[in-house]
């Protein structure tokens, strides 16, 4: 892969989660790599573009679409981080947990929204 600076690969790889695409997993290692570099001013600089772009691009969307995006994206940063994890595991664990998380019903998902009206919009005496 050509030499491409760390934020540029970390708008790239946001790029592609934002329109529905597959991130490249070379462009994911090298990032994760540069990011453990073990060149001070190369890490930092990867970390930021890491955190700051790609991380923050992701969450502060409050996107649930791009949840399982973020997930496969850095179960390999994680790995690559802290080899002894397994990154297909990761992601397994977080299907499991999203799809747990998912109402089963429309009618459990109303009758939430039926209790949430009928309760106090103001604070009780007791407090």
């Amino acid at each position: 892969m050509e030499s491409i600076s760390p934020a540029e690969l970390a708008r790239t790889l946001l790029d592609d989660c934002l329109a529905g695409r597959e991130p490249d997993a070379a462009a994911v290692g090298q990032l994760a790599g540069l990011a453990l570099d073990s060149d001070e001013a190369t890490a930092l600089s990867a970390s930021r573009a890491l955190l700051g772009t790609l991380v923050e691009g992701l969450a502060d969307r409050f996107e649930p679409a791009l949840c399982a995006a973020y997930a496969h994206l850095f179960a390999p940063v994680i790995t690559r981080a802290l080899p002894g994890l397994d990154g297909a595991a990761l992601t397994a664990r977080y299907e499991s947990c999203a799809a747990s998380a998912r109402p089963r019903s429309n009618r459990r998902r109303s009758s939430c929204c039926r209790v949430s009206r009928w309760a106090p919009t103001s604070p009780s005496p007791a407090f």
